[in-house]
């Protein structure tokens, strides 16, 4: 009898501890019946424009942050935007030492650390949207390390997830280069 009711009170008191520890994990986790907690907007993308193809006259050169470039990279100061849907977009020309010209119109958001290309320049001086662009995350390594250039040195305010105006990126562009370890524009975390 004894051992009967052990065992029953043994059980019962793991019982409960177990219901209480799979309503809250953790002790600080907040419970979710908080009624001071607005839920924000759902984002969304703004309408795209293509802009007209670069004009020499209107690229600013700026640096990457790569030992190994091999490449000059401008963005088309005069029709960069920001967007309503906080989306920086631009018109990014990647030059090789030939001379010869790879052009893309492309937009990030500092908020998700993204990529989208919208176009591409077709060599005839045209851009050409893409059907179905999709959004990628920036990579520290890899072909397309300008991304995080762009990202942390020149569009997104350091420890924030919202981009500079327009102007300032411009300006920003036009400054003696940077590295993206010397600006602190994150925890660490990528």
């Amino acid at each position: 009898m004894k051992f009967t009711l052990l065992l029953f009170t043994a059980l019962f008191t793991l019982g409960i501890l177990d219901a209480g520890a799979r309503e809250r994990a953790f002790l600080d986790e907040p419970s979710s019946d908080r009624s001071d907690i607005e839920e924000g907007e759902t984002w969304k993308e703004g309408g795209i424009e293509l802009p007209p193809y670069p004009e020499e006259a209107d690229l600013v050169e700026f640096q990457v942050d790569d030992p190994l470039a091999r490449f000059r990279y401008f963005i088309d100061g005069r029709h960069l935007k920001v967007g309503e849907d906080q989306v920086i977009r631009y018109t990014l020309v990647i030059r090789s030492s030939s001379g010869s010209d790879n052009v893309s119109f492309e937009g990030i958001r500092c908020s998700t650390k993204t990529f989208k290309t919208y176009a591409f320049g077709n060599g005839r001086g045209e851009l050409r949207p893409l059907k179905a662009p999709i959004w990628e995350q920036v990579k520290r390594n890899g072909p397309y390390r300008y991304h995080l250039s762009l990202r942390e040195l020149y569009f997104c305010k350091p420890n924030q997830y919202e981009p500079y105006n327009a102007k300032e990126i411009v300006r920003l562009l036009g400054e003696t280069p940077r590295r993206v370890d010397d600006v602190d524009n994150d925890t660490g975390f990528f």
